[in-house]
């Protein structure tokens, strides 16, 4: 498991203080790829064997 801690801005959320769905998947884009670098697998070794 894989976990991090930020803090929202506001930009991060609408009106109503909610957290928008398209800054939702750039933080899920953004722990997926910290994760797999973590993991050792980063882009440089996965983009040679076309798995990127």
């Amino acid at each position: 498991m894989y976990r991090t801690s930020l803090k929202l801005k506001n930009r991060d959320v609408d009106y109503y203080r909610r957290l928008r769905l398209s800054r939702m998947m750039e933080l899920f884009q953004e722990a997926s790829i910290a994760h797999t670098e973590t993991l050792g697998a980063g882009r440089e070794k996965t983009l040679d064997r076309g798995l990127l």
